[in-house]
């Protein structure tokens, strides 16, 4: 009779530390692409419209910050 080939080990969950940890590091690289997104949308914006000063970049960062901030918050107190 053939042997059978043992099967590959199958990839354990994550414990609760590391799925925090992921979590946790997820939030912080949302909120940063969100000012980033925020301020690089507000510098096209100012290129455009033609200012002097970055009114629309510092706008728009400020206010993808405070979604961010909301979204960061929300996340946070979900269970």
């Amino acid at each position: 009779m053939p042997r059978k080939k043992p099967s590959p080990p199958r990839p354990s969950e994550p414990s609760g530390g590391a799925r925090s940890a992921a979590r946790y590091s997820a939030l912080s690289f949302q909120l940063a692409a969100s000012v980033g997104l925020g301020f690089f949308l507000g510098h096209w914006l100012d290129g455009r419209v033609g200012n002097a000063k970055p009114y629309w970049a510092a706008g728009l960062a400020f206010l993808f910050l405070a979604l961010g901030l909301y979204q960061l918050f929300r996340e946070l107190l979900k269970k």
